[in-house]
């Protein structure tokens, strides 16, 4: 009966020492897709709160003054807003025909 109980302890061992290895390999992957995805970002973007109408505001100005197409994510990250907020004023704005028009950028649509 001992030697059974000190095979099975030296089994449960065994597995125990191989689960510790199996986790320390996800581990090690798992630090180098975070390190892959983040790369070397060295910024961090710190979002403001501001009310509807002065986001809406700094989109329109954004917009208008651009000579291009901006993305949603261009737009966030340059008035330091949050990407929702701007996704919620962008289609506002492309409803009232304030913007979206290609070859219309920069001018308001009549």
């Amino acid at each position: 009966m001992s030697k059974k109980i000190d095979t099975f302890m030296q089994q449960h061992r065994d597995e125990i020492r191989l689960m510790q290895q199996f986790h320390q390999a996800i581990l090690t992957e798992m630090k180098k897709l975070v390190e892959h995805l983040v790369g070397e970002r060295t910024s961090t973007v710190v979002l403001r709160t501001i009310s509807h109408d002065e986001a809406r505001k700094e989109v329109l100005d954004l917009y208008r003054s651009t000579s291009g197409p901006l993305f949603y994510s261009d737009v966030a990250e340059r008035l330091q807003m949050d990407l929702e907020q701007v996704l919620v004023i962008a289609n506002e704005l492309e409803r009232e025909g304030l913007i979206g028009e290609i070859g219309n950028y920069g001018a308001e649509r009549s």
